[in-house]
């Protein structure tokens, strides 16, 4: 499997990232975020492996 970063902006309190996966996981994929040295607990997320292969299914190309 491969987590590539796709892009992405920031200001001065936000971070907005974009990722490619590949292969989709059929299992739950849970997303970390850790900032040491800013004060802030570790963040996690949970993401149904079901939900994400569902979305894909319904995905359609936009340009070709």
């Amino acid at each position: 499997p491969g987590l590539e970063l796709e892009g992405g902006r920031a200001s001065e309190t936000r971070l907005d990232l974009q990722f490619w996966l590949t292969p989709l996981p059929a299992a739950d994929l849970a997303c970390v975020v850790d900032l040491p040295g800013h004060g802030l607990p570790d963040a996690q997320l949970l993401i149904s492996g079901g939900a994400l292969l569902e979305g894909s299914r319904r995905a359609e190309p936009v340009w070709s």
